[in-house]
């Protein structure tokens, strides 16, 4: 692997792009096999049941070399879906075309051809025909039955083709204009359908006839289904057979007012971010110092998510944004989050809610967290003021308390002792000890501990 941005982030971008491009072509398969078993049901009708031929031979090709094309290639585009760098990498031998593509594909594809057939056999009955007979009196009855297979196969792909969007999460997380093509490749689509069973010197050659429109309202139950089954599918799978993955919150989910970010040019990303709340508690400025100072020792850049204006004064905020401005000196990346007033929740509450919601965008990420020495020493004031963290357990948590007033420690002050209390080799502890060192901001710590219970 060659890094061209000696960037090491640039290898997780790599992965999720990789595992988009598998998950992609096993959309495309699935997409495609779906309406290959919808139209071999048919066939299995004609011999098993003895009916009339439910789809002409020039219409599954139609179906497989024209409307299929556009809404089956746009699926290969489809953007990462969401919570995709959560799952385990898959087994090497994994592969595209295994026994659960084909069981969903099948599956779907059964919906559509039984529907299709359904709706056929209701209209051969028109003119008098019961399951059964091997022909039909009327021709243009007959020509109309096998038009409504091929309007419902490509009516119930529409279906398939948003409910295959996701693999595992729900369709309705991912906004369908997020992939530019779909909605063109659906119109598209729609264009060739209806013209292929409206236009006079098309229908010859493909053998159509027009479908009354009350018919098409019964043909499009069957995308709200076959979504239906696919939402339960998926939601099986994501309760029972997937180990509960980290929730995920788009950026664009976080309710922030602005971003503002100072850059280092000579900082180099090699770490997942810090996140930092700001408030007036003792001991922001020294958690904030620690901040910094990790990101300058692990590579990381560091975002603070500053209060709403009821939890902090804005010279109060001028002040500590002056400190961070002094500690950084041009050598670490660092950005703020403004937090919006949410109705219903308080202030508080809303900043930090936003602190988990940006935690969460971040695998692996720290979180450093201000609190008063007596959340430290007692559990019941622990229970009370950082509660909310037991929703970033699978991050990274320091929590920093400092004395009511600014101690001066003089330089030549000999540091105590940090001893990692780990029960696994966790580089954590050490980089952490390594700040404290290098920045010389909290000498009074005896201990830096990886895991607390």
């Amino acid at each position: 692997m060659v890094l061209m941005d000696d960037n090491f982030a640039s290898i997780v971008n790599g992965i999720e792009e990789g595992r988009a491009v598998f998950d992609n072509l096993k959309k495309f398969i699935v997409y495609v096999y779906s309406h290959n078993w919808a139209e071999l049901l048919t066939f299995i009708a004609l011999v098993l049941f003895h009916t009339p031929l439910p789809l002409a031979v020039v219409q599954v090709l139609a179906i497989d070399l024209v409307m299929e094309l556009p809404p089956s290639l746009s699926l290969t585009v489809e953007p990462p879906e969401p919570g995709i760098m959560e799952r385990k990498p898959r087994q090497r031998g994994s592969r595209l075309f295994d026994l659960g593509a084909l069981a969903r594909s099948a599956y779907i594809g059964v919906l559509i051809g039984l529907a299709a057939l359904i709706f056929c056999f209701q209209t051969w009955a028109q003119a008098g025909w019961s399951l059964g007979a091997t022909s039909i009196s009327d021709q243009v009855i007959y020509v109309q039955g096998t038009t409504v297979v091929l309007a419902t196969i490509m009516v119930g792909q529409l279906g398939t083709l948003f409910a295959t969007r996701t693999n595992v999460k729900s369709a309705f997380s991912v906004n369908p204009l997020k992939n530019k093509w779909l909605l063109r490749a659906v119109a598209v689509e729609l264009v060739i359908l209806l013209a292929i069973v409206y236009v006079p010197f098309v229908q010859p050659i493909f053998m159509t006839s027009a479908v009354p429109p009350i018919m098409w309202l019964f043909m499009f139950t069957i995308v709200p289904i076959i979504i239906l089954f696919e939402e339960g599918r998926k939601a099986v799978l994501r309760t029972f057979l997937l180990p509960a993955p980290t929730a995920v919150v788009k950026a664009a989910d976080i309710q922030v007012a602005a971003v503002e970010g100072i850059a280092s040019k000579s900082f180099v990303v090699r770490a997942p971010p810090i996140i930092m709340p700001l408030s007036v508690i003792p001991g922001t400025e020294r958690a904030a110092h620690l901040a910094i100072d990790l990101g300058k020792h692990t590579g990381a850049r560091v975002i603070f998510i500053r209060p709403p204006p009821s939890l902090i004064t804005s010279g109060t905020l001028k002040t500590l944004e002056a400190r961070i401005k002094e500690f950084a000196s041009g050598e670490v990346s660092y950005e703020y989050i403004n937090v919006h007033r949410t109705p219903g929740k308080s202030d508080l509450l809303a900043q930090e809610d936003s602190v988990i919601r940006v935690a969460k965008v971040h695998d692996l990420a720290t979180v450093i967290v201000p609190v008063e020495h007596r959340v430290l020493a007692h559990a019941g004031w622990a229970q009370r003021s950082i509660r909310w963290l037991r929703d970033l357990r699978d991050k990274n948590i320091i929590l920093v308390h400092g004395p009511s007033k600014p101690v001066e420690v003089p330089v030549n002050r000999p540091f105590r002792l940090l001893i990692p209390m780990i029960d696994e080799l966790h580089q954590g502890p050490f980089d952490l000890a390594g700040a404290l060192n290098t920045g010389a901001i909290i000498p009074f710590v005896d201990v830096v501990a990886a895991r607390i219970l």
